[in-house]
């Protein structure tokens, strides 16, 4: 009767790990793209697309297509969807005359479901925004001149404050629809990608150095954008990066000269970058985090990978799709994810990731099973002041502790028995003694009972 009962056990226990292995093991499925009028939804020279949310997204496309006279008319269009992919409506359409071998396509970002805005950059530079879902379109410029290269990026702060990214940046403060030059000193190729943690700390990668061909850049902002500085001038060729928090990111990229893909990884807020060669892998395109736990990277040959240990270790999740694969998207409030790519027709493919099955998330069963839980300090970097956040889930005898690198601790931050709450304690850079400390990296270590946790904070003067 015993071995009987051990032996259910041990079924219940296999069946209980082959489940949650299921439900971890999200798989990705085609979107059959459905246009309403008809048309063709893809491109001879470029689309780009974003999602607001799990049901509302915007593709925008440029290309040839033959005018009633047998010629080629330039023509850019805009669609929408409201039911998560599978239906798209055309909102714009712009023709005109082709006059030129190659068009750029517009740069585009919806911060809620009715707003959507696209720069572009045809004789002079300028935007479309409408606020009603496509219905209606304002269209302004922002520059009078043609800008020397398009925009690439555009990121939005909040619902007024914004940036967008060509080999300047411009920012707006007014939703979009007036625009301003940076006077920053900072001069590269354009970034591929943009990734900010708040409306403070920011980092940007490209594809193209000024300074060396074959190579890339990383670069840090700490001041929402308005200046940057090289964390690494020369890279690999990156074409995606994604932070987990304020400390932890990845960026990604390739050498196509020796077929050699690479993961550049850092701890440390960018100060050091650790960086791994995958020869034959030949490029990975972009890369995303869901959560501090899992996140995926888009790969050559329709290929996707998978990590499920905050980065320490990615394993190829689905290969060998008819796609070659550009930009992901993911949707972390809608537990969603979209990988976009083109088919050898150059027709726009799309891959739709439920994420909603992905249960044991880090942050959240750190908050629930322990006694306590230690969030990001913010901002990270600082300068003058951080908050630090912690959440405790019982009464307990608290120590909230600042060590500098070497281990020494500098600061007692607190010190005293605490009911179950959430806490924020401001650190000033101080010493207990008073003095200002140095620039430079600090372990925040907070304890409580018999259980540690701890962050990294970085001090800049």
């Amino acid at each position: 009767m015993k071995n009987s009962q051990n032996v259910s056990r041990f079924m219940y226990i296999l069946f209980f790990i082959l489940i949650s292995q299921t439900l971890l093991a999200q798989t990705w499925e085609e979107v059959e793209i459905q246009i309403i009028p008809d048309d063709i939804i893809g491109f001879h020279w470029s689309s780009n697309i974003y999602f607001t949310n799990q049901d509302t997204g915007w593709i925008s496309t440029v290309g040839a297509e033959k005018n009633e006279s047998g010629n080629y008319d330039l023509v850019r269009k805009i669609y929408r969807t409201e039911d998560g992919s599978s239906t798209w409506v055309r909102k714009f359409i712009y023709r005109q005359e082709l006059v030129i071998e190659y068009a750029k396509n517009y740069a585009i970002f919806s911060m809620k479901p009715d707003y959507f805005i696209a720069m572009y950059n045809d004789s002079v530079a300028g935007v479309l925004i409408t606020e009603d879902g496509g219905e209606t379109w304002i269209d302004r410029k922002i520059a009078e001149e043609h800008l020397s290269s398009s925009i690439s990026k555009i990121h939005f702060f909040d619902k007024l404050n914004g940036i967008a990214f060509n080999e300047h940046r411009w920012f707006t403060s007014d939703g979009g629809y007036t625009w301003e030059k940076s006077n920053d000193t900072f001069e590269n190729r354009t970034p591929s990608d943009v990734c900010f943690v708040n409306d403070s700390l920011g980092w940007m990668v490209s594809g193209g150095n000024i300074h060396w061909t074959d190579a890339g850049y990383i670069a840090n902002t700490i001041d929402g954008g308005k200046t940057w500085q090289y964390q690494d001038s020369v890279t690999a060729i990156l074409s995606g990066v994604d932070f987990i928090d304020s400390l932890k990111g990845f960026a990604v990229g390739t050498n196509f000269r020796f077929s050699t893909a690479y993961i550049y990884s850092t701890t440390d807020g960018g100060e050091n970058w650790d960086i791994q060669g995958f020869y034959g892998e030949e490029e990975y395109d972009d890369i995303g985090f869901l959560d501090d736990k899992y996140g995926w990277i888009l790969a050559s040959g329709g290929k996707i990978l998978r990590t499920s240990d905050d980065g320490e270790n990615w394993e190829t999740q689905i290969d060998n799709l008819d796609c070659n694969f550009g930009k992901l998207i993911i949707l972390k409030e809608d537990k969603a994810a979209y990988a976009i790519g083109y088919n050898d027709d150059k027709i726009l493919v799309l891959y739709r990731g439920d994420l909603s099955n992905i249960t044991g998330l880090k942050g959240d069963n750190e908050i629930i099973d322990k006694a306590m839980y230690l969030y990001p300090n913010f901002p990270n970097p600082f300068n003058s002041q951080t908050t630090i956040k912690y959440e405790l889930n019982q009464e307990s005898y608290v120590q909230l502790k600042i060590f500098n690198i070497l281990g020494e601790e500098v600061r007692t931050l607190v010190k005293e028995n605490q009911s179950p709450d959430v806490y924020k304690v401001c650190w000033n850079g101080m010493s207990d003694t008073g003095k200002p400390l140095e620039s430079g990296i600090y372990i925040c270590q907070l304890v409580v009972n018999d259980r540690i946790d701890r962050r990294k904070l970085i001090l800049l003067k």
